[in-house]
């Protein structure tokens, strides 16, 4: 791991001394006791898995899937002169694995992480990487022109803080982008459909398989780590509508979507969930956006 005096340099937008090595531990920034648990969850959870985290059924065909990577390169290339006027951030970069875009569009991004081992494995795609939490990022007010948090939002607790957080470290007309979190309408209504059911929870007991948890972290410590897709079933687009705008953000989107190659066209997606879409359409679910498994944010800091 780089040290942190190599990871940002003077006048790069970073807030100063609190700079994180190997040994200093994680940047944090104030939290509540639950999200202190929450946090700490999420550090010894991806730390636990690291290894088995990219051969996840759900990660490998789905956040880490072609359709998600298009998706962010689209979105990417067409603010290409935006984000390049500051600080590109990966926030909970975990392997990296979109980093790798940001360099082959030109652009030098800078990834963090809780767990230090999910840091590690990122040096693959930039040297620019430090463990730090997303309550407290260590950049200048204002100078992040573009921040990226990919399967972030159902790990955070306190969604009202971390988005003050983003929109203290955005520059104005600074973009934010989120996706692959799930939705907690589709899931649930998925959950307790009598024939879709009991498939979706034998693909999630497959998935926990590939990861080995029953043998590397508690039942507790996935359900914080996972809080809006274990402890609760799903992320409701509504919480983070009203988060979002109560930490300042006017110009927002929340997108539900079917993991198709874009987010322009959210109804266009992959077999599996349409076929999913289908049937809770046919169990008497009519709107698409209760229907969507995945959800996506796109959020502009207003300009003076």
């Amino acid at each position: 791991m780089s040290d942190g005096q190599s990871v940002l340099e003077a006048g790069d937008g970073f807030a100063g001394d609190r700079r994180t090595t190997g040994g200093l531990g994680a940047i944090s920034g104030p939290q509540d006791p639950m999200s202190q648990r929450v946090t700490e969850a999420n550090r010894i959870y991806f730390d636990a898995i690291v290894d088995r985290y990219e051969a996840d059924p759900r990660q490998r065909y789905g956040l880490f899937g072609t359709n998600a990577r298009r998706r962010y390169r689209e979105f990417v290339d067409a603010h290409l002169d935006d984000i390049r006027r500051g600080i590109v951030v990966n926030v909970a970069c975990g392997t990296g694995n979109m980093m790798d875009i940001d360099a082959e569009l030109g652009l030098s991004s800078v990834g963090f992480d809780i767990a230090p081992k999910m840091v590690e494995l990122a040096q693959r795609y930039s040297p620019r990487l430090f463990v730090g939490d997303f309550y407290g990022m260590p950049f200048r007010s204002g100078s992040v022109s573009f921040a990226a948090g990919l399967g972030l939002l159902h790990h955070v607790y306190d969604h009202v803080t971390f988005f003050r957080e983003l929109y203290r470290v955005l520059m104005p007309g600074g973009w934010f982008y989120a996706d692959y979190d799930p939705n907690y309408h589709a899931v649930a209504r998925l959950d307790r459909h009598r024939l879709l059911g009991p498939v979706w929870r034998a693909y999630e007991r497959w998935s926990d398989k590939v990861r080995d948890l029953d043998n590397r972290v508690t039942p507790e410590i996935f359900a914080l780590a996972d809080y809006y897709a274990v402890s609760e079933p799903g992320l409701k687009g509504e919480l983070v509508e009203r988060t979002i705008r109560q930490a300042g953000f006017h110009q927002f989107r929340v997108i539900p979507h079917s993991d198709g190659p874009s987010l322009d066209r959210p109804r266009r997606g992959r077999l599996p969930h349409k076929v999913l879409e289908t049937m809770l359409w046919a169990s008497g679910e009519r709107e698409y956006p209760r229907r969507a498994k995945n959800l996506a944010l796109i959020a502009r800091k207003g300009t003076p």
